[in-house]
């Protein structure tokens, strides 16, 4: 049976992002593995893939709150969990009771770089989402409602400090997660264990461990950390064979989450498990590393070398952290030691999360093909071992890269940010920088782009949609030249001409205006310039054409004039607009648009777009992977 829960749990994996694969990877298995069982083998599958499409929900006006975040609280009654956009989380305690007036259904991230929403409310049963004020909210009580308070410490640092370690998992934010995963939940185990040391049935400590899990899974909503520990810990218990240990969990966690897949909960612990199986004793340390990387880099796009090899002595730390932060809670006076750790322990922990960094897209294909590899060479010369793993990665980290000339229109909602990339980033331009409440897709893009330096940075104009990053950004990455006025930018990728509006009377008019060609593709960005602008800009350049136009003023009816359009005579027009109570695009442009039968791609439908432009070919892709030769 070892081999057929192996190979199933392999095979479910796969087919919750990709069935088809996994249906051809079922056909090579069947007809050629020993396998035993093949046709209940086939029908658990497809009753699988059936279950992976079907998320339990129902329509709910009540829950109690299971989940403390930095904006937003996670609502539970039953197994349907309700997501609450809040201004002030600090009002809220674990267990208050919410009241819901209308419920929205979770809408996709238009920029596919970015946290994915809807992976992560599969994964975590929430089938809703609300405005806080269309909710209600009735004062909890009980043990987690008095420890979310901070217990019999009342110190306002104190409370969120606890709060951020014991219930806070943004879903955005996973940048320092990895290293407690779970923790809390193994040390409890371990603590009963030695607790029990002195009674002879085991069952006894079983019973114990059961309880304690349980009620920690209704307190907490069941998070997918500690549901993939129970399922691990209730598997161990019975079967002790390391193997099929593995492939039973999986098969458990995924039959009952299928889209925890999809998570860094799911994904990290159990590729760390399948290293210890498939690598020798000889290699496990380098196993493990590589396969932390290439995780890590799945789920958050960033990864820290360094952070990767401190990380048993950051989860000591944690630990330690945690003990010390439940023992505070019901110890007066101790919380300001607490703090003091605290805050000096999480500082260590950004800034060497900040060290050694690398950056790029992961893919668990990826992930699987490196542990094939290295299961396929591990009785080879260690040498030769080492030298192997290298290459691959060094190869998959390049596949961050582009290959060719790529320009993309970034969503960030209601803003602007265009990104210029040369092969393999050896010149990397960005137009405007997107609103502040933003930037995490913007960060994202770049991470997922493997973009550590910024050649240029362009801002257009002095409004906070086009400009609202620049701080964050110069934080986070290296930028070598930031252009506030107009000049020319030239290197021997790139040549922007920049074309000056000597008569402008309004604020938008003043904006930025750049011209591009790649190859013998055109791009024209007009920021925000508006029709006054647009008529001086062809009278200036009666020879200025171009293929794909990024409308001024997010497709307003202020610019894009009919003069302006018949004159550049673009194939595709760029529109730059989130959800807006302005009526970008607006209808008038749209239908000058048809008109001409101009292309109109709007990120607020379309997501982030890309041009990949060489001498032989160019094309289009959006985020739904809508594919356009043109």
């Amino acid at each position: 049976m070892k081999s057929f829960f192996v190979y199933l749990s392999i095979l479910m994996w796969v087919g919750v992002k990709s069935p088809w694969i996994a249906i051809l990877l079922c056909v090579y298995f069947v007809c050629s593995k020993s396998i035993p069982f093949k046709p209940l083998f086939i029908l658990v599958l497809f009753l699988f893939l059936l279950r992976s499409n079907v998320q339990f929900c129902q329509t709910i006006d009540q829950g109690r709150v299971v989940r403390l975040n930095k904006s937003s609280l996670l609502v539970q009654n039953g197994y349907t969990k309700v997501m609450v956009q809040v201004q002030d989380v600090s009002i809220y305690a674990m267990h208050d009771r919410i009241k819901f007036y209308a419920l929205s259904p979770i809408e996709p991230n238009m920029n596919q770089d970015g946290f994915d929403p809807i992976d992560w409310a599969k994964a975590n049963g929430v089938c809703y989402r609300v405005a806080e004020a269309d909710t209600y909210r009735i004062e909890g009580k009980g043990f987690m409602h008095q420890l979310s308070q901070g217990g019999l410490n009342q110190d306002k640092r104190f409370v969120q400090e606890i709060r951020a370690l014991l219930f806070q998992s943004d879903p955005d934010d996973m940048s320092g997660l990895w290293v407690s995963m779970g923790l809390i939940y193994l040390a409890i185990l371990n603590l009963i264990k030695r607790m029990c040391i002195r009674f002879k049935s085991i069952w006894v400590e079983h019973s114990i461990n059961i309880l304690v899990l349980s009620y920690l899974a209704y307190a907490l909503g069941a998070p997918l950390v500690l549901l993939r520990i129970m399922v691990a810990y209730q598997v161990s218990v019975f079967i002790e064979d390391r193997m099929l240990k593995w492939a039973l969990s999986i098969f458990i966690c995924l039959w009952l989450v299928p889209f925890g897949s999809t998570q860094l909960a799911y994904i990290f612990p159990f590729s760390l498990q399948a290293v210890t199986l498939f690598v020798d004793k000889k290699s496990l340390k380098l196993g493990r590393f590589c396969v932390a990387f290439w995780c890590l880099l799945i789920s958050m796009k960033r990864v820290s070398l360094l952070g990767i090899v401190l990380f048993p002595i950051h989860r000591m730390l944690s630990l330690g952290l945690i003990f010390m932060g439940i023992l505070s809670s019901f110890i007066p006076y101790t919380h300001t030691l607490f703090s003091i750790i605290y805050r000096y322990l999480d500082q260590w922990f950004v800034f060497t999360q900040d060290l050694l960094v690398i950056s790029g897209r992961g893919s668990f294909f990826v992930l699987l093909i490196l542990v094939y590899v290295w299961h396929r060479i591990r009785n080879k010369h260690f040498g030769l071992r080492i030298v192997t793993l290298f290459i691959i990665n060094i190869l998959m980290v390049f596949i961050s890269y582009p290959w060719f000339y790529t320009v993309s229109m970034i969503y960030v909602g209601q803003g602007d940010a265009i990104l210029l990339q040369a092969p393999f980033n050896q010149s990397v331009i960005l137009i405007d920088t997107g609103p502040p409440s933003q930037y995490a897709n913007l960060k994202a893009s770049l991470d997922h782009r493997g973009i550590h330096t910024i050649d240029y940075l362009i801002i257009t104009h002095d409004d906070a949609d086009h400009n609202g990053n620049i701080v964050a950004l110069k934080d986070d990455y290296h930028i070598k030249q930031t252009i506030l006025l107009g000049v020319d930018v030239l290197n021997e990728w790139f040549y922007m001409r920049y074309l000056p509006i000597h008569e402008a009377k309004e604020d938008n008019d003043r904006s930025l205006i750049y011209h591009v060609q790649i190859e013998t593709t055109k791009f024209l960005f007009m920021g925000d310039l508006g029709v006054a602008g647009e008529l001086q800009l062809i009278k200036a350049n009666p020879e200025l054409k171009s293929d794909v136009l990024k409308l001024g003023h997010h497709g307003s009816k202020t610019s894009s004039s009919q003069a302006f359009l018949d004159h550049v005579q673009a194939r595709i027009a760029w529109v730059s607009a989130g959800k807006n109570s302005y009526g970008h695009p607006s209808w008038e442009v749209m239908e000058r648009l048809n008109q001409l039968t101009i292309r109109p791609v709007v990120s607020q439908s379309s997501g982030t777009v890309q041009i990949v432009v060489s001498s032989w070919f160019r094309f289009m892709f959006d985020r739904f992977n809508h594919f356009t030769l043109f």
